[in-house]
């Protein structure tokens, strides 16, 4: 099945996450910070990994709904985490290739009403309900192609043709996605 690059993105849920600044080991000069789907960098609340948490959870591994995604941080320490909304390209990507998908993955809200885009990240997800790895921070790939100041690819064309190189290139194991990462504004 062909996936138009103008397919409309699908929104698949929210966390909430600790947003880490750019590791030393990443010499990408553009980027500031890792906002990546990915948990390996840039983590979500440890209560995140809790039996209780996980029936919660939908086919992503994330919350349907942003209220339910903040409540995982702890009252003492909100200023540690911000909330992030994701939308899904409807397509994964195996043997370099993109295949569509037939149905929506979740009953997400959309991203609403103070949450900003700030790029899309390419993320492997092979081990169950959640996405592993982001080959942008992940493995380093933000050094040789480039990425904004969060760690992500600016326009979903870009986007889209880094999913099927590292997929194809067995950068990581498992199908690959392309998600839009928003993020709630801040506080002043």
């Amino acid at each position: 099945m062909d996936v138009p690059v103008r397919a409309p993105l699908v929104p698949i849920g929210y966390m909430a996450k600790a947003v880490v600044e750019r590791p030393p080991w990443l010499k990408a000069p553009d980027v500031l910070d890792v906002c990546s789907v990915s948990n390996c960098i840039s983590p979500p609340p440890e209560s995140w990994t809790q039996p209780s948490t996980a029936g919660r959870l939908n086919a992503w591994g994330l919350f349907d709904d942003p209220d339910a995604a903040w409540s995982l941080v702890s009252f003492s320490a909100p200023h540690t985490y911000d909330l992030f909304g994701y939308e899904l390209f409807p397509a994964r990507y195996v043997g370099g290739k993109p295949e569509g998908l037939r149905a929506t993955p979740s009953g997400a809200l959309p991203p609403r009403a103070g949450f900003e885009p700030l790029g899309f990240d390419v993320v492997s997800r092979s081990l169950g309900d959640s996405f592993d790895c982001s080959p942008l921070s992940c493995n380093g790939w933000a050094d040789e192609v480039g990425a904004n100041e969060h760690c992500l690819v600016s326009d979903l064309e870009g986007a889209l043709g880094l999913a099927a190189v590292a997929e194809s290139s067995g950068c990581e194991p498992g199908d690959y996605y392309v998600v839009r990462v928003w993020r709630r504004r801040r506080e002043p």
